[in-house]
């Protein structure tokens, strides 16, 4: 949820922006756009959202290690370029696809959260990907 709003908040405002579209410099995925972002981007949609986390749920350190692994795991997943069908990260309800975040870069709009489309889903900000996906896999058909 933080992770999501974050993010959000990076595409609305331009004072926010010009430091998150660092990371948008890379139109197509590869696995360098992984961790490819300015320093006060990361501060504010990763390290906010993880310490907020931290403080409230209070989790154990090996919890927290294997998070941490698991969202390593997923942004690599996420800008591969290339969608592996059988990716652990899909496996869970809500999972989003790499095609989800493979539009988000190349748009630079909706699809904020990541690996987790719940958010997305709740807010409506899928619905542009959701028919751009429906007219991208007619064209297959």
């Amino acid at each position: 949820f933080g992770f999501y709003w974050t993010h959000r908040l990076m595409h609305m405002y331009p004072s926010l922006y010009k430091y998150h579209k660092v990371h948008h410099e890379y139109k197509q995925n590869n696995v360098l756009s992984a961790q490819h972002f300015h320093p006060i981007d990361f501060l504010i949609s990763i390290a906010l959202p993880a310490i907020l986390t931290t403080e409230i749920v209070r989790p154990h350190g090996f919890a927290q290690l294997q998070f941490g692994l698991w969202l390593l795991t997923a942004n690599f997943d996420d800008h591969l370029g290339y969608a592996f069908p059988w990716a652990a990260v899909r496996w869970f309800p809500w999972s989003a696809g790499t095609d989800a975040h493979e539009y988000h870069h190349s748009v630079n709009m909706g699809c904020y959260g990541s690996k987790l489309s719940l958010w997305d889903w709740v807010f409506g900000t899928d619905n542009v990907y959701n028919e751009w996906r429906k007219k991208r896999w007619s064209l297959v058909d």
